[in-house]
């Protein structure tokens, strides 16, 4: 049975406009011959919640165990008071991803994986209706020094 539990924080350093938001999530799902559909992918993945940005495809295999965590320094524009036409909202940040993975705690040494970049989320509101959030990520890492795109649905953590 996966067991995970997570922890996020958020300061506003200088202004309501801007925030520094930080999280810590874990996760292990200990058990003898667990498939990879039951294991953790913290690379490649839409679930944004311990996703490690700057990563592709198969970069960091699937994992029984992991830590991950996440800085990211947020500026909300609109609340600068800039109209963008037709955005409810629109958040840029600079981000810092770190974690390790392993299947063994007992012997195996884990892998350590650090990802960073810049992103924007995009609220789109038309005639007065809201649309899901959209994330923007560009992420670069030691497996990818040329960098990552990646799109996502949904909220910031």
């Amino acid at each position: 049975m996966p067991l995970e539990v997570g922890l996020r924080g958020y300061f506003t350093p200088l202004a309501n406009s801007q925030v520094l938001a930080l999280r810590v999530n874990a996760g292990t799902a200990r058990s003898d011959g667990l498939p990879y559909a039951r294991m953790f992918d913290v690379g490649d993945n839409s679930d944004f919640a311990y996703q490690l940005r700057g990563y592709s495809g198969d970069d960091i295999l699937p994992t029984q165990n992991y830590v991950t965590s996440s800085v990211e320094y947020r500026v909300d524009v609109t609340s600068l008071g800039l109209d963008i036409p037709l955005t409810e909202r629109f958040v840029v940040y600079g981000f810092a991803d770190t974690g390790f993975t392993t299947n063994d705690f007992d012997g195996d040494d884990p892998d350590l994986h650090f990802g960073a970049g810049a992103g924007a989320l995009i609220q789109l509101n038309a005639f007065g209706i809201s649309a899901p959030a959209i994330r923007l990520n560009y992420g670069f890492s030691e497996a990818n020094s040329s960098g990552v795109f990646s799109i996502g649905v949904g909220d910031l953590f």
